[in-house]
């Protein structure tokens, strides 16, 4: 258990289902962050069992969830809130103070992933910048070293998303 201040929030961590339903029935919790795949699925069930309005954030790295879900029925009938891994301490922070809005409230999976992707960067890069656009989308910095440049490109063509290295300082991602 971890104490935060000035802000009083208690943290714990579940490593399994069993340690999360143990944790959840004998504490009283405002948020609660569940990792997205089959084990969370079945803890995100049985939470909704015992209290249906539970606060749940859904911490999701795969563009599958996004299609078949209704955003806002989602937020205000079922308190569920989606966050594109990975998640940092801005993110965090507005969570604690109520201040989130669902990362993946209408945005398509090319969106999701270019995002999913910026979230990687900014957490080897934190001074890289990207600008989203609805034709084209570019990731930029100072003088781009070939670390970075590697890196952003690497990401980008693993998820098959076209680009385009503009010069030392900028790379243009392209819709198809």
């Amino acid at each position: 258990m971890l104490k935060l201040f000035p802000i009083e929030t208690t943290i714990d961590k579940a490593s399994s289902y069993e340690e999360c339903i143990d944790f959840y029935k004998e504490n009283d919790y405002k948020n609660i962050f569940i990792n997205l795949d089959d084990e969370g699925k079945k803890i995100i069930d049985k939470i909704t069992e015992i209290y249906p309005k539970q606060k749940i954030f859904l911490l999701n790295d795969k563009t599958e969830y996004l299609n078949n879900q209704n955003c806002e029925l989602c937020t205000k009938e079922f308190n569920r809130h989606m966050i594109i891994k990975p998640i940092n301490q801005d993110l965090l922070s507005k969570v604690i103070c109520n201040k989130f809005n669902c990362e993946v409230k209408e945005i398509d999976s090319f969106t999701f992933t270019l995002k999913k992707i910026n979230k990687l960067i900014l957490k080897n890069f934190p001074y890289l910048t990207c600008n989203f656009n609805e034709s084209y989308t570019t990731f930029k910095s100072e003088r781009m070293s070939a670390q970075i440049l590697l890196f952003v490109t690497d990401l980008l063509q693993e998820h098959n998303i076209k680009f385009e290295v503009l010069d030392y300082e900028r790379i243009a991602v392209f819709r198809d």
